[in-house]
């Protein structure tokens, strides 16, 4: 599994070094502010519907939290920032998590959580195990998220069900959420307009991807709420 890691630390240098990746998650963009105002907008939608806002005081978790995004997400839906913990593999990454957002972060391995058991009533995960080839590190780090959710809590899952030929990706359709957390249960949607798709129409024609992001076979991702038996 070490060389898995040396390959995902590799991986995501790359993603942020190459210019013409990294303005695909320019926080600035049209496509990219656009794609966060949906997956808010639904994620607020599904935990709702799976009684778990207000957030408030939940103690919250994400693992490969990168430079932040998704704890801010979090926040816009209302989540604590200092109730709010995030770990990642890179320290280059987690260099770049604002300090505003007053969320703690760590470099550490999400398949060595270093909290205690029963830590945390929501444990998240946004892109980040698609991004794990390697499937017995994929089953390392679910079992790691299971071992620090309290009973009753609830694992909040982003993450593509298909990907692009040549993609350094896998995709992780709803039977894997089901086959990482057993006994748990889940409900999911398809979500995220194709990004191809966003990244063309966003920027002038957002009523236009709205129309198209209504049909369930141009959704790329999964979100996904698995929670927890008591």
């Amino acid at each position: 599994m070490r060389e898995e890691r040396d390959r995902i630390r590799a991986e995501y240098r790359r993603r942020d070094t190459d210019e013409r990746l990294r303005s695909r998650y320019d926080p600035n963009d049209p496509a990219v502010r656009y794609a966060r105002d949906r997956l808010r907008a639904e994620m607020r939608s599904l935990l709702a519907d799976r009684a778990l806002l207000p957030l408030g005081e939940r103690r919250i978790l994400e693992v490969g939290c990168g430079s932040g995004a998704a704890l801010e997400d979090l926040v816009a839906i209302g989540a604590i920032p200092s109730r709010l913990r995030g770990v990642d593999l890179s320290h280059e990454r987690l260099s770049l998590v604002p300090a505003a957002l007053r969320a703690a972060v760590v470099q550490a391995d999400a398949a060595a959580l270093p909290f205690a058991d029963d830590s945390f009533d929501v444990v998240a995960q946004f892109t980040t195990l698609s991004s794990i080839l390697d499937p017995a590190l994929r089953r390392s780090v679910a079992d790691e998220m299971r071992r620090v959710l309290r009973p009753g809590g609830a694992i909040l899952w982003y993450d593509m069900r298909r990907t692009a030929p040549g993609s350094r990706t896998v995709p992780l359709p709803v039977a894997e959420i089901r086959a990482l957390f057993p006994r748990f249960d889940v409900t999911a949607h398809f979500v995220t307009l194709a990004p191809p798709l966003a990244r063309r129409l966003a920027p002038r024609l957002s009523l236009l991807a709205d129309a198209l992001a209504a049909a369930p076979f141009l959704r790329t991702h999964v979100l996904a709420v698995a929670r927890s038996q008591q």
